[in-house]
Order: C-alpha cells, then sequence, then structure tokens
C-alpha cells in the first residue's frame, strides 16, 4: 500500500515546471515559457528571475537557458552512491572490449535516466546523458520493468502513460505484458527503434544485493550494427555478473565495517 501524497509548495512547484520548459525547449523567451505553460507573462518572469539569481538557469538578450549549477549538482549526485562509481567503471571496461557505446541507466519516479554512456566525446543523435526517457521504449527500461511485479508495472503506466515515440512503440499494455514476459525468459531487452529511429539497443538488468532493480546496462548503436543481439546479451550479462559480485563485496564490506 502506498503511502500518503506528500505535501508540496505551489510556487516551488511552478519554479519547477518552469525548469522543465526551459530544458525542453530551444532557449525560450519569457513569453513562449509562459505560452507553453499557459501562465501569466509576469508569473513566468518571476520565476525565471528567481532561477536566475539562484544559477539554476542564465540568460542571453532575451532568452533562458540551463545554468551550469545544474550539471555541478548532477555531477554530486552521480557519485553520491558507490554503486554508481562501479557501475560507470564497468561501463568504460566493457566499451573497451566491445567497441560499442554502453549506457548505465538507473530508475527514478517510474523513468530511467542514463547516468554514464562511453561517449565522452558526445552522445548518439536523439539522445542525451542525464535525459529521462519512458521505460516501455527502451531497451533498459524494459529490462528494468521485467523485474518488477504486475502491481508495479501497472502503477508507472498509469502515471506515465505509454506513448508513441515512433511507429514502432508500444503502446498498448498487452502487447507491452507480452514483450516484458519475452525478456524475463530469455534474461534481455531490446530496443528496436522504439524510442528514436535509427537506433537500436540491447539490455540487461543490474540487481542490488538486496534484490531489487539498481539499473540496467546496454549497448546501443543503429540496427545494422546492433544486428548480432544475441551474442551482445552474453556480453553484457557476464558484465554485469561481475558488476553485481562486486556490489555485493561492497555491501559485506561496509556492513562488516559498521559492526566495528
Amino acid at each position: 500500500m502506498s503511502g500518503p501524497t506528500p505535501r508540496t509548495h505551489e510556487t516551488t512547484d511552478t519554479s519547477l515546471r518552469i525548469l522543465d520548459a526551459v530544458a525542453d525547449m530551444d532557449s525560450p523567451t519569457v513569453s513562449e515559457v509562459a505560452e507553453t505553460l499557459d501562465m501569466a507573462v509576469s508569473t513566468a518572469h518571476k520565476h525565471l528571475q528567481t532561477l536566475l539569481s539562484n544559477d539554476l538557469v542564465v540568460k542571453q538578450d532575451d532568452r533562458y537557458q540551463l545554468g551550469l549549477k545544474l550539471f555541478h549538482l548532477g555531477t554530486k549526485a552521480k557519485g553520491r552512491e558507490t554503486e554508481f562509481t562501479l557501475a560507470r567503471e564497468k561501463v568504460y571496461e566493457i566499451a573497451g572490449r566491445t567497441s560499442e557505446v554502453v549506457n548505465f541507466s538507473v530508475l527514478e519516479n517510474g523513468r530511467a535516466i542514463t547516468l554514464f554512456d562511453s561517449l565522452d566525446t558526445g552522445t548518439l543523435k536523439g539522445f542525451q546523458r542525464g535525459q529521462y526517457f519512458y521505460l516501455h521504449s527502451s531497451a533498459a527500461g524494459k529490462a528494468m520493468l521485467a523485474e518488477m511485479n504486475e502491481h508495479r508495472v501497472d502503477s508507472i503506466i498509469d502515471r506515465w502513460g505509454l506513448p508513441k515515440r515512433t511507429e514502432y512503440t508500444i503502446t498498448d499494455r498487452e502487447t507491452l505484458s507480452e514483450e516484458l514476459d519475452i525478456v524475463r525468459r530469455r534474461g534481455y531487452a531490446v530496443n528496436e527503434e522504439e524510442a528514436w529511429e535509427n537506433l537500436k539497443a540491447v539490455a540487461v538488468p543490474v540487481q542490488d544485493p538486496d534484490g531489487s532493480v539498481l539499473g540496467a546496462m546496454d549497448i546501443s548503436g543503429s540496427p545494422h550494427r546492433i544486428s548480432y543481439e544475441r551474442s551482445i546479451a552474453r556480453t553484457l550479462a557476464r558484465s554485469v555478473a561481475e558488476l553485481e559480485s562486486a556490489l555485493e563485496s561492497h555491501t559485506v564490506l561496509e556492513s562488516q565495517w559498521n559492526v566495528r
């Protein structure tokens, strides 16, 4: 049973909605933000000025962009858990072994976010590190969904729906349920251009030592490059098993240290 809905502050909620809008739009003006969020220009301006004074957005001429302070905060968030550090090391290890693009994503509030990828010089077209994405249309997301019980899957769909991203996106519950059954049987998930055109991915779930879903590791690229999906899945499965073993060892050592 879920707990009570936490109380929120309306003013803060509005500021965060505006911050999300700036992130989604290409250097919007105050008027464009206000129109997108259906609010008064004066309201949007007031909140943008607050965000500006706290370095969360920057202003050039009459247009707003995200401030680099968010990058700083995000970097600190990525480093908050030893689990994430171990996953990052594994991302680069797999990439070095396969010469493919490797990503590690985690679940947050019913969506996934990519914390690490092996592309230090840029990201794939249409994909951005740190970007939230829906679980039903990505390999990493489906790998994580397949580890959940039916109630949790339903609650995520109730919240976020099954929005269509491409012509290949699964948009009904029955088809998604059948897909997740396949993922469970074979041990890996595949995204066949379901989130972005000309982008295929193969993913394997990563479990926390307590048995819960920590995230998913995937290899992505153009469909012709990611055609040998079973071989990719085996490579990922071996590496994920090594990562889970390292996570288990870290948990045991941390527990022993706390006892002392």
